[in-house]
This record gives structure tokens, sequence and C-alpha cells, in this order.
């Protein structure tokens, strides 16, 4: 069997999965990220140990559930997948690549240009199916919270992206005034342009909940009335209105985008 077919049975097990898992349960909601990953990665060995021709198949995962009462993302991974951030015209790299290449340039011994290029860079240390028994391993899974600001934007993809296309080239397309869906398009083809060597799939998610708007209002003075005066002019009282605050709350939207693989080997 294909490594890609193998990829793609071991995804759709883990999705299902983790969905049911999550839909089921009611507990913190980074240990019930946590025990959904595990549960899945239970049942893709099972499925390796019940038909032959899956015995080698594995995925890596990155899970986001975000919370829009509080502003919140919380996150869980394993592997190579990536979860950024974008926030006023900044794009930030939250997970990390559970890879060789990966650590080197996270610890800046390797620059971006250096890891696209490498030729380990699709080697992985931990993915679901591995058989690492991770319920064992407290840092297997990387989890992990963040605030998602009104504005900000997720980006969630996988390596068939972020080693076509660098950070520059990410932030560009995402800070032009389009859609999320002619965002995710660009991506992918900027992505294909570049050789699309690896499946392409990318996730963009933006919080357009804004926030309370605050009108600017001058300082309400008290003043006192005066005493009179030795000339017995007519006395003088100065008084000043008072300003109010006004406050306006805009409903919370989130729109999630989602742009499947559309190149394979």
């Amino acid at each position: 069997m294909g490594v890609i077919l193998e990829v793609e049975i071991a995804s759709g097990i883990a999705r299902q999965s983790i969905l049911q898992h999550l839909n089921s349960q009611r507990k913190d909601l980074s240990s019930l990220m946590k025990d959904a990953i595990i549960a899945a990665d239970e049942q893709i060995m099972a499925e390796k140990q019940k038909v032959k021709e899956h015995e080698n198949m594995a995925c890596v995962l990155t899970l986001a559930v975000i919370d829009l009462q509080k502003n919140l993302l919380h996150y869980a991974h394993v592997g190579d997948t990536r979860l950024y951030l974008f926030r006023d015209g900044s794009l930030i790299k939250i997970s990390k690549d559970q890879s060789f290449v990966g650590f080197m340039e996270d610890s800046g011994r390797l620059t971006e240009e250096q890891a696209m290029s490498h030729p380990k860079r699709n080697e992985i240390n931990k993915a679901l199916g591995f058989g690492a028994k991770i319920a064992a391993q407290d840092d297997y899974i990387e989890t992990g919270q963040s605030p998602f600001l009104p504005g900000d934007m997720l980006l969630l993809c996988s390596d068939g992206l972020s080693d076509m296309v660098n950070r520059q080239g990410i932030t560009d397309i995402l800070t032009k005034k389009t859609t999320l869906q002619e965002k995710a398009t660009e991506l992918i083809q900027a992505a294909n342009n570049n050789g699309g060597r690896d499946n392409i799939t990318v996730v963009l998610v933006k919080n357009d909940k804004q926030s309370l708007i605050h009108e600017a209002t001058k300082p309400v003075v008290k003043t006192e009335r005066p005493k009179p005066v030795v000339n017995h002019q007519p006395n003088i009282l100065t008084t000043t209105s008072k300003d109010v605050a006004v406050q306006k709350e805009i409903t919370t939207v989130a729109i999630p985008v989602v742009q499947k693989k559309i190149k394979a080997w």
C-alpha cells in the first residue's frame, strides 16, 4: 500500500475518533484534547494489528479548539504539521516540529531556508501509530493555550505548505484584503507553483469578534460655589456637564475555511 493512502486512512481514523471523543466527554478542555489524541492513537494501532496491509500506517496531527467567549485558543500537537497565529501583520509559529530538522530550526541552528531544503526535513520523531504507548509519556503530546484576540487569524497546515512557501510568502498572502477562502486557495497555489512535492492541507480560522469600543470622554470636574468677594460683585457659579462613556459590542463570528489536499505524489 502506498504511503499517501496509508496516511489518509490513519488520518481518517484519527479524525473520527477525536470528534467522537470531544462530543461525548465533559472535563477540562486541555485534558480532554490529550485524551482524545491518545484514544485516536489506540484505534490506529488496533487497525494496524487487524489489517496487515495497514501495518505501516501513521499520521501527524494538530488539533485546535477555540473558546470565543474567552478569546482563548487551546491546542494539542503531534508531528510536523504546524499551527501559526497571525496578528497585526506578524506570523508566529506556535507548535514545534517534532523532528530533528524542526528542532535544529527552532533552536536557531538552521535558518528557515536551510530547513526547507534539508534532506531529512520529512523525518519525524513522533506521530500517531508509531507504537510509542503515548499514554505513558507525558511529553509526547504538545499542548498549550494562547490568547485568540479579535482580528487574530489561525493557520493550520501540513508541511506540503511550509516546505514550499516561506514565512514571508505566507505572511504576504495573509495580509491581503481577501476572503479566507481566497487566502487558502492562494496559499495552496503558491505551494504548487514552488514545486508542490507533498500533499497540501490548509485551514484558516479568523476571530471576527470586535472589542468593546470606548469613546473618549473628558474628565468631569466638580466645582464649588465661590466665596463672596469684597466688592460685592455678583457671585459666579461654574458647573460642567457630565460626559457619558458609550460602549458598543459587536457580535461574535468565527469562520473556518478548509482547503483539502489537492496534490499528491
